[in-house]
């Protein structure tokens, strides 16, 4: 069917097509084969690179991220961690694939640990990690003289914190030894004269010795002022000391206060021609600048000492003294039983220091000064140290009413003799006067229950009756004798011529029985007043002898007593004046109270700023690098 579209034109014919061979590849092939080339290259290049694959024991895996973290050696990637699973006992167990420059300086000794943000004293380390993320630090090995014998023997050790390096800077070590760290830690400052001069890099605890062993770094140069007679004490916090004299307050600085220090010091008089302490030399670390300012002396003398009373506030490391002048110290105090006679003894240890008598003394001679001074009547005397907090001290002095007495031989340590307390002897003459009023009170109640005194009063009173009826009889003998001189001078002298003869003899009779009654009566009343003199005698001796030790007992306690009393005036006078410039120091308008106000007002200051510090750093990490962010508000 035809439609009334023309047919399409005629159309020409193609040409026919010539295929041509080519003898090399298309330049096309040239892309892959370079990839390939530079995979094969990358491939070889990290068989050469790849080092040792370690297994390292973690206590946390916290902060590990398999594939991402990585492991730096000064701050240099050294590796990665490949994987993260645990062992038989449920421990993170990490697999670290190191480097081949690593793997060749890698030893067994090599320590592992997650650095992250820290603060530690005054060192504050790990920040970069709150932007890059944590990663693992290393110690590829360690010195022989860095190993402890103690030390596991298995490789490498994952440690919790960083271990302790030295510093990168000129220097020298030296260690110190203390009996507690207190505030201490590393990175705490050392000062000389309130400059800091060096830190403590590392402590540990001494098996040896049970004290703990501070390693300190020195810059250079002021190592070169350390010698053998140089002084380290404890300046952490704030020194306060109140005495006699006033009060004192010390502080480092600000620095030390809130973190600890160290200082020391070398007297320029020791100084002269001393040469510089090597490296790794040992001083002792004091608790405070007076104590460190004392002289030290090697040679010691131990002795034990015996007190009868009570020891409390006798307390260890309390001062042995010499007229006020410390010549030793309390070791230890301990309570002894005997088990056989149930005996209970409290042995006190005291050590003296006999060069402090005389630095030309020598150790051999100073048991034989000691000896002489006991004979001479040295004793160990509990002494009252403060009224206050009731702290007591021995004290070393002369007793003239001291018995004779030698250092006695005892099973560890000689004994010294001791001499009671001025308290001690009241007691002791309060009793003794007491068992003397008992005594005498005894013999007047044995000599009244014995019935003498009944039997003295009885014949003091047949002696009255007899003397009564004596009296009597005398009475009628003397009125018959007037009846016969009246008739005497009335009737008979008229006629005395004739009966001159029988007056005579009347009287004579008369007189002669007055006479011999008077003498028995005399005789009875001797007799008597004998017998009542004679007992009246033995109890005037009783009484007398009592009396007599009475008197004698309380003259010696008043003696006593008045000295005890001068001790104590003297005591309360020092507490008086001690009280005084602690109320002129504590008044309110005191300079050192207004140093202090200003002080804690510093430091309330610092405090607050150290708060905003942590708040900005806990809302913003970032701010320590990038600085503070200024929030606009809506």
């Amino acid at each position: 069917m035809n439609s009334g579209i023309d047919p399409l034109p005629h159309q020409a014919e193609l040409p026919a097509v010539q295929i041509r061979r080519q003898r090399w590849p298309s330049p096309v092939w040239l892309l892959p084969l370079a990839a390939a080339l530079i995979s094969l290259w990358l491939l070889l290049q990290n068989w050469l690179e790849q080092g040792e694959i370690i297994t390292v024991h973690f206590p946390s895996a916290e902060g590990i991220d398999p594939g991402n973290t990585q492991v730096r050696y000064k701050a240099v990637n050294v590796g990665k961690v490949k994987s993260v699973k645990f062992d038989a006992n449920m421990n993170p167990l990490v697999t670290l694939a190191l480097n081949r420059e690593m793997s060749d300086v890698l030893d067994c000794s090599a320590q592992f640990w997650v650095v992250r943000p820290r603060i530690r004293g005054a060192e504050i380390s790990g920040i970069t990690t709150l932007f890059s993320g944590t990663y693992i630090g290393m110690l590829p090995q360690r010195a022989e003289g860095e190993l402890a014998e103690n030390e596991s023997t298995i490789c490498y050790q994952a440690l919790e914190e960083p271990p302790a390096t030295k510093p990168n800077r000129p220097g020298r070590e030296f260690k110190l030894m203390t009996d507690s760290m207190g505030s201490l830690d590393i990175g705490t400052p050392i000062f000389y004269k309130q400059l800091q001069v060096g830190e403590i890099i590392n402590y540990r605890l001494s098996a040896d010795s049970g004290q703990v062993e501070l390693d300190v770094f020195i810059d250079e140069p002021y190592y070169r002022l350390i010698n053998k007679n140089s002084r380290f004490w404890d300046v952490s916090g704030i020194d306060v000391r109140v005495d006699s004299v006033g009060a004192e307050v010390r502080m480092e600085s600000l620095t030390s206060l809130l973190i600890g220090g160290i200082a020391f010091e070398t007297s320029p008089e020791q100084n002269q021609g001393l040469p510089i302490s090597p490296s790794n030399t040992v001083f002792k670390l004091y608790p405070d600048q007076a104590s460190s300012r004392e002289k030290q002396y090697q040679d010691r003398l131990y002795y034990t000492v015996y007190f009868n009373g009570s020891l409390r506030g006798l307390a260890e490391k309390a001062p042995v003294e010499f007229q006020g002048i410390r010549v030793g110290q309390v070791e230890k105090i301990k309570l002894h039983l005997d088990p056989k006679s149930l005996d209970i003894r409290i042995p006190v240890l005291i050590s003296i220091e006999p060069q402090r008598f005389s630095e030309e003394l020598s150790l051999a001679e100073a048991p034989k000064l000691m000896a002489s001074l006991v004979e001479r009547g040295m004793r160990a005397k509990l002494e009252n140290g403060n009224l206050l907090t009731g702290q007591r001290f021995i004290g070393l002095s002369f007793d003239e009413k001291a018995k004779p007495d030698l250092i006695a031989k005892g099973q560890f340590y000689d004994v010294f003799p001791t001499s009671p307390t001025p308290v001690e002897e009241l007691s002791k003459m309060a009793a003794k006067i007491a068992d003397d009023l008992k005594s005498s009170l005894g013999g007047v109640r044995q000599f009244i229950e014995t019935g003498q005194l009944d039997k003295t009063v009885e014949n003091a009173n047949k002696l009255l009756l007899t003397t009564e009826t004596t009296m009597t009889e005398a009475k009628q003998a003397l009125t018959k004798a007037q009846a016969v001189l009246d008739q005497l001078q009335n009737k008979t002298l008229p006629g005395a011529s004739q009966n001159l003869d029988k007056v005579s003899a009347s009287l004579v009779t008369a007189l002669a029985q007055v006479s011999t009654q008077i003498d028995q009566l005399a005789m009875q009343f001797e007799g008597s007043l004998t017998a009542v003199t004679t007992d009246f005698d033995q109890l005037s001796n009783t009484l007398n002898q009592s009396v007599t030790s009475m008197t004698q007992t309380a003259k010696q306690a008043g003696t006593d007593f008045k000295r005890s009393s001068v001790e104590f005036d003297q005591t309360l006078q020092r507490l008086q004046t001690s009280l005084t410039h602690l109320d002129r120091l504590l008044a309110q308008n005191s300079p050192t109270q207004y140093q202090i106000t200003e002080m804690l007002d510093e430091v309330t200051a610092m405090s607050r700023s150290v708060r905003a510090l942590t708040e900005t750093l806990q809302r913003q990490p970032e701010a320590l690098i990038r600085g503070k962010k200024e929030w606009e508000e809506p």
